[in-house]
């Protein structure tokens, strides 16, 4: 069947992060050999899986491209309205902070889903809320800066039922993104996941079959049992990142 994709802005970018996906790890949450941040539009990811022999058979492909379009914009510089990409994404922010700090669904700590900002509250009861702040305003991330906040999830409809840690109050930190520029989505949400590990090291579970599908392998999951630091675990997968920033190159549309 020919595929017609009239392409739209990726919303947050054309940032590229994040391990390349193991073919072995594939799953709904993943599909193709690319990183968290891929840094296209939707147009030149179909190109991509198209041109790379992503899936099998391959359609006939037929881009639209968008006119007055620059690869780096982020959405509100589109003057076009926002549509939710998904319930618990309600704006720009969210989604420039989603791609690591999702990583979060895969522990038994919130990630403020039950409240009207979710992935912008990471918290759990047994986290003292100054503690966990001082130590990530330490590390000097860039572009963010993280405050201490007590939340408490509740069912909300249309957002989601029964989040983690329902009715109970939760401390931990506020996430807010001081410069989009040089804020790093998947550094901050990695560091956020080695402070927790580090500080509660007997209240902290993770969900090693889903951090897997969201990391795209078992390395995070291993990295961090292994008490890796946050540089250790982002220098880890720049060989093959880098790898594909140049497959990447060869279907971009866009100046």
């Amino acid at each position: 069947i020919p595929v017609l994709v009239l392409d739209r802005p990726n919303p947050i970018g054309n940032k590229v992060d994040g391990p390349v996906l193991e073919k072995k790890f594939k799953s709904f949450i993943g599909q193709y050999p690319i990183p968290i941040q891929y840094g296209t539009t939707v147009g030149e990811l179909t190109k991509m899986i198209i041109g790379e022999n992503m899936i099998d058979p391959t359609p006939e492909l037929i881009v639209v491209p968008m006119e007055n379009y620059r690869k780096n914009y982020y959405y509100d510089q589109t003057h076009l309205p926002w549509t939710n990409p998904s319930p618990n994404i309600p704006d720009l922010e969210t989604a420039i902070i989603y791609p690591g700090l999702c990583l979060i669904e895969a522990t038994n700590v919130s990630e403020g889903r039950g409240t009207y900002s979710p992935f912008k509250k990471i918290g759990a009861p047994w986290i003292d809320a100054d503690s966990l702040t001082n130590y990530l305003n330490e590390q000097n991330l860039p572009g963010v800066i993280f405050k201490p906040i007590m939340f408490t999830p509740v069912s909300i409809p249309s957002m989601v039922k029964y989040p983690k840690f329902e009715n109970k109050n939760c401390n931990g930190v506020k996430i807010s993104v001081a410069n989009r520029g040089n804020f790093n989505s998947i550094l901050t949400g990695v560091s956020v996941l080695w402070a927790i590990n580090k500080l509660y090291p007997d209240s902290l579970v993770i969900n090693k079959d889903f951090m897997e599908k969201l990391w795209g392998s078992d390395n995070l999951y291993l990295q961090l049992q292994d008490r890796k630091t946050p540089s250790e675990i982002i220098n880890s997968y720049q060989n093959e990142l880098n790898n594909f920033k140049q497959i990447r190159n060869k279907y971009l549309i866009y100046d």
